[in-house]
């Protein structure tokens, strides 16, 4: 009788929240006290949603964000969970303005993102699940090979960056240097060449 199949488990497969996200819903405008039920996807861009009730606390004198959702491993009975991950404001180097991140529960590490695996319960930091790998890591040697070494692969990396740096503020200089994405696209360009 063969074993059981124990695929590794990818980041692209985890429920993901940012502080990018709660920005782009106006969750973190100053003095702030809000309930709200939001749709969570996996990682990837066509997953599927699951839906989470949220408490954003963004005032004076405390900052912190409530999950508030149920749960039901392995067709048990459902479980209610809530807590909340604290908000730490820290300022920009522009000196006028904010930036936010979660502070990790668990691991106590400041983050912009966290994640939560199919099986487990909680939003934490990516350190706080040491078994999750990125999808290029279980990539194969031959497919590494093509990615890093052939033509295809050099204009897949090149229309890559040229699409990150067409995204919504992103800078291509920065106190008139070249921001480290434009560098490695002029490297990518000369090689290509």
């Amino acid at each position: 009788m063969g074993r059981y199949a124990t695929f590794p488990i990818t980041i692209e497969d985890c429920f993901t929240i940012s502080c990018k996200n709660l920005k782009d819903w106006g969750y973190l405008t100053p003095n702030t006290y809000c309930r709200r039920t939001t749709t969570v996807t996996y990682g990837r861009a066509d997953g599927e949603g699951s839906s989470i009730g949220l408490v954003i606390c963004n005032t004076a004198t405390q900052s912190y964000i409530e999950f508030n959702y149920t749960i039901r491993p392995n067709e048990e009975a459902p479980i209610k969970i809530s807590y909340r991950v604290p908000l730490v404001k820290v300022p920009t180097n522009i000196g006028d303005s904010y930036r936010f991140y979660f502070l990790c529960p668990h691991t106590g590490k400041r983050c912009s993102k966290l994640y939560k695996p199919p099986q487990e319960h909680y939003f934490l930091h990516r350190a706080s699940f040491p078994y999750l790998f990125y999808q290029n890591q279980l990539q194969s040697k031959q497919e590494r090979l093509f990615y890093n070494h052939s033509e295809l692969g050099l204009e897949i990396k090149i229309d890559n960056l040229y699409y990150e740096l067409g995204k919504k503020y992103k800078k291509r200089h920065y106190r008139g240097k070249p921001t480290p994405l434009v560098k490695k696209l002029n490297t990518l360009l000369e090689q290509y060449s």
